[in-house]
């Protein structure tokens, strides 16, 4: 979409630009899960148990 210029106006240009930017923290974000997964399956990671709120997460998987 960017490198091909096949947005209208700048202001598309700039939310193409965000959510490319935060879709790619997300994809960071889970790759980075997956690789800890693994390491406290191999017993190389030390881990806790916490509580979490799950609704700002539920609210930003909604958004997407």
């Amino acid at each position: 979409v960017l490198i091909n210029k096949l947005y209208d106006n700048e202001q598309q240009r700039d939310d193409f630009t965000k959510t490319i930017f935060e879709e790619s923290t997300h994809l960071l974000g889970m790759a980075n899960n997956i690789l800890d997964y693994t390491r406290i399956q191999a017993g190389e990671m030390e881990y806790y148990i916490e509580r979490l709120d799950i609704l700002p997460l539920v609210k930003r998987c909604l958004s997407i």
